[in-house]
């Protein structure tokens, strides 16, 4: 299941003298000539090699605070996950992770819940019902509805209040 990646602020884009930025930068352009040069050898894009490099730049996107970036290099990552080791593979759920916490983080609440539930289907898929890992797997997208009510109906006050009271 799920555990929430630390919140933590992004690298400020205008402080280039901080050198986290800078590390980051360097990093992502690293990476992605890496990716460039695995292309020009090898004409697989479903190549294992590019699962970490897209994983590393949604690292580092996040880090930047380019939360729909990081997405999108996670999600490159999951299709290469699902092609190697199949659409259902566990091997997904810390792209999961990393994919539920940039939404948490854009305040997409709702498509947050969407890949909570994939999540949830993976686990459906994978083991039997009544399993330790399934019954917490449905255990934790149940405390996910419930915190992802609470996180949009009483951020503001008068909601929240107009709903316990009707």
């Amino acid at each position: 299941t799920n555990e929430f990646l630390p919140l933590s602020s992004p690298l400020a884009e205008a402080d280039e003298s901080d050198e986290n930025y800078r590390t980051a930068i360097r990093n992502i352009v690293s990476y992605e000539a890496e990716a460039d040069r695995i292309q020009q050898e090898d004409n697989n894009p479903f190549n294992y090699e590019f699962f970490e490099l897209y994983t590393s730049l949604g690292d580092a996107y996040y880090e930047l605070g380019r939360y729909e970036d990081a997405i999108a290099q996670y999600d490159n990552a999951m299709q290469i996950i699902k092609i190697q080791n199949g659409r259902c593979s566990m091997d997904q759920l810390n792209l999961i992770a990393k994919v539920v916490q940039s939404y948490i983080t854009l305040g997409d609440l709702e498509t947050s819940t969407r890949w909570q539930e994939y999540e949830h289907f993976l686990y459906l898929h994978n083991y039997e019902p009544g399993s330790t890992e399934l019954v917490r797997a449905t255990n934790a997208l149940a405390d996910w509805y419930i915190s992802s009510f609470f996180m949009q109906n009483f951020q503001d006050g008068e909601r929240g209040l107009d709903i316990m009271l009707n």
